[in-house]
């Protein structure tokens, strides 16, 4: 009995684990397009080409 609740605990941190470095993968691309755009926005307006 010991060993089925150690395996389910296993399980369950494998689990959250996997969803949160899913979380980050997902956030991490949609973060990029939008930093980019806003890198693109200051070089442009810092060259005084403006928005």
């Amino acid at each position: 009995m010991a060993t089925a609740a150690r395996i389910a605990r296993w399980i369950g941190i494998a689990l959250a684990a996997l969803i949160l470095l899913l979380a980050l993968l997902l956030a991490a691309l949609q973060a990029g397009p939008v930093k980019r755009a806003a890198l693109d926005y200051v070089i442009a307006t810092a060259a005084g080409g403006g928005p």
